[in-house]
């Protein structure tokens, strides 16, 4: 009797083995493990010292995920993907990270998707920067800001026409935690409030890539839906970014500009908080493995109130990358960053340990693996 529920028991693991490998759904497990050296110096408190360590993720955070599609016929599929990321420099967690979406793609109608996935602006510095979209100290990111993930969200991906694509998302986050931070957070404003919740976040873009060009245009607005008792914080604003890039061959160029707009709930004050960036670059390969990059940003912060001086920052950045293999490379990079910001202690850029920005100049070096 005994032998005979064991029998059954191994029939029943087989059968559902066979059953898992003949569903259609065809899964994928890819990432990236990036791990090297990080020198932070030139510190913001002059009387911090330099920072150096061996890190996890500077040119890519390391990561995994897990993709996959089933075929539901009539061109229509599903699919999900969920990334999560880990340290690969210590025994860290494992967190969900960017992308973490199931959805429908059609191939007359477009792909609609729900969760959270990245911003479209993100996406377009990914495709036009010449950094390539790294993460290095070399590219521009401490002073050119582009959000990076939508959160509770939908969105809707056109099919692509010659090379053009049409996006729009909403974003449902119900509450302060459950999205990334406006980036403009003035003191003369007196921070954001915790109170406010219930951010609502409406995004359109196109995005264009043919050929040697690429670019396209996004277009944002934030607006919290409860600011009950506050009356010296903003309450909603809008975002637009502009991106282009040309490859040359012997060089390629990018170039992008966005505004940042802010305005207060406090109906006596109309003046809004402004951020305006641009950036430009230019890479050139090395022989047949190598790449070198070259960027420059800025940006101008001005504040609604008057007595509030305005606040300028700079950047310039170099890297270089080196592919040991199609999976491969090895990368080096030199960041600096300027700034007229004495008064907004809490808006400066910077590296540092953490979440706190201490530093105005670093280096990094590493080596990443994609699998």
């Amino acid at each position: 009797m005994q032998k005979r529920v064991i029998a059954l028991a191994v029939a029943s693991l087989v059968s559902g083995t066979a059953f898992a490998q003949s569903a259609p759904t065809n899964v994928t497990l890819y990432g990236i493990v990036d791990v090297g050296y990080h020198y932070f110096n030139d510190p913001i408190v002059k009387s911090t010292k330099p920072y150096s360590a061996i890190d996890s993720g500077d040119q890519s955070p390391s990561r995994f995920g897990f993709k996959g599609t089933e075929d539901l016929g009539d061109g229509l599929s599903a699919n999900f993907d969920a990334v999560f990321t880990f340290s690969g420099d210590v025994n860290s967690a494992i967190t969900p990270y960017r992308k973490t979406f199931v959805g429908l793609t059609s191939t007359t109608f477009g792909q609609i998707k729900a969760g959270q996935f990245a911003t479209f602006e993100d996406d377009l510095v990914g495709a036009t920067n010449v950094m390539a979209g790294n993460t290095t100290v070399g590219q521009p990111s401490k002073v050119y800001l582009a959000g990076s993930s939508y959160y509770n969200a939908v969105g809707y991906f056109s099919p692509v026409w010659n090379g053009l694509q049409l996006r729009a998302a909403f974003s449902s986050a119900d509450k302060t935690g459950d999205v990334e931070p406006l980036p403009l957070v003035p003191t003369d404003l007196g921070q954001q409030k915790t109170a406010k919740t219930n951010q609502r976040h409406y995004a359109i873009a196109a995005h264009y890539n043919n050929g040697p060009l690429i670019g396209g245009a996004t277009y944002e607005i934030n607006k919290y839906q409860d600011v009950s008792g506050q009356t010296n914080g903003y309450d909603s604003g809008n975002v637009w970014h502009l991106f282009g890039a040309y490859d040359f061959k012997v060089v390629r160029v990018n170039a992008a500009y966005g505004t940042y707009n802010y305005a207060a709930n406090d109906v006596a004050i109309e003046k809004k908080d402004t951020r305006k960036q641009w950036q430009l670059g230019v890479s050139t390969p090395v022989g047949e493995k190598g790449l070198l990059a070259l960027n420059y940003a800025h940006a101008n912060i001005k504040y609604r109130s008057d007595a509030t001086p305005d606040d300028k920052q700079g950047f310039w950045g170099v890297g270089f990358f080196y592919n040991l293999s199609k999976r491969t490379n090895f990368y080096t990079a030199y960041g600096k960053i300027n700034q007229d910001d004495s008064n907004q202690t809490a808006n400066k850029a910077g590296w540092g340990v953490g979440s706190t920005a201490s530093y105005n100049q670093a280096f990094s070096a590493g080596l990443r693996h994609q699998f």
